[in-house]
């Protein structure tokens, strides 16, 4: 089964889902932190502020701190993204319940998302890209 997912997991590179979650629309936010990459955490913290993200939550991610979740699906998201971030793999278990919380193509998404904020983070360290304002969340 995993390879199934594999195969969709590159496949919403190719043609992008328009079943992704909208709970999803934030995954990103749960991504960045173990890269610290400044400008995407600048610009995407704003966003989930917007989105409604509460405060708390924003600042737990920004310090690698697990947040109190308002539902089921946003653990599971912020567990998966956590796994591969920080062991670049989930155990059979946590794949199973993330499946059975987010579904086949929720969770073929928080897994495309991974890896696509993985390289947005990596190459705005490369060229060390600044925010507008110069502030720096991370020291």
């Amino acid at each position: 089964m995993r390879t199934i997912c594999a195969a969709w997991t590159f496949l919403i590179f190719v043609f992008p889902s328009s079943s992704t979650p909208p709970r999803l629309g934030c995954c990103d936010d749960r991504l960045n932190p173990p890269y610290k990459a400044e400008f995407e955490w600048w610009a995407h913290s704003r966003m989930a502020a917007e989105a409604g993200v509460a405060e708390d939550v924003i600042q737990a991610i920004r310090t690698e701190t697990e947040p109190e979740f308002s539902t089921v699906e946003a653990a599971a998201v912020y567990h998966v993204a956590h796994a591969l971030n920080h062991r670049h793999r989930l155990s059979d278990d946590e794949f199973a319940q993330a499946r059975g919380t987010l579904g086949e193509q929720g969770l073929v998404d928080v897994i495309g998302l991974c890896g696509y904020y993985a390289l947005v983070s990596l190459t705005l360290n490369a060229y060390e890209v600044p925010t507008p304002d110069d502030s720096a969340a991370f020291e």
